[in-house]
């Protein structure tokens, strides 16, 4: 039996100074499409923009079916940098190169994020 029951995620990214963490709920794995977001943006706008995590966690909400949660320990963790550079290569230019062929590919996005860019 598959467990359903949704689970907490964590975002951060490592260059953050202090506690910036934003914290979604969801049904499913939410990483990919956090970090469509991130590097939609910097093929959009500059590969130097940072989208803000409350930004990524904003549009998980909106676009991706995520929750608003409060903070919790045992929350799975999402790295934007680490995560961001995992998917470098094949895995961007199947989503952010061929991006409205892309699953994550929401109409609105880009226009949604501008205002949650860090340069």
């Amino acid at each position: 039996m598959i467990d359903q029951t949704p689970k907490k995620y964590k975002i951060f990214h490592t260059c953050d100074i202090g506690n910036q963490s934003i914290y979604v709920e969801s049904d499913s794995d939410p990483t990919d499409a956090a970090i469509y977001c991130q590097m939609l943006m910097e093929a959009k706008i500059d590969d130097s923009v940072i989208v803000s995590n409350l930004g990524i966690a904003s549009a998980l909400v909106t676009f991706y079916n995520c929750r608003h949660t409060s903070s919790t320990k045992g929350a799975i963790n999402i790295d934007m940098h680490d995560e961001r550079d995992n998917r470098c290569g094949t895995w961007f230019k199947n989503n952010v190169d061929n991006d409205e062929k892309s699953v994550f590919y929401r109409d609105g996005l880009v226009n949604f994020l501008k205002p949650h860019l860090h340069d």
